[in-house]
């Protein structure tokens, strides 16, 4: 839900600083990855002893 929202105020704040699309599409695209990372990083984590 978290990720929802934040994707959607990214989507908003661009939108309304009249960046063009391609911009806004790497920005998407960034935070997913920046998601994706952080979620292994932690699963790393927690698997380390």
């Amino acid at each position: 839900m978290l990720g929802t929202l934040l994707m959607q105020v990214l989507r908003s704040s661009v939108v309304l600083l009249d960046f063009p699309v391609y911009w806004q599409q790497v920005a998407m695209g960034l935070l997913v990855l920046a998601a994706i990372l952080v979620d292994w990083w932690r699963h790393r984590a927690l698997r380390e002893p």
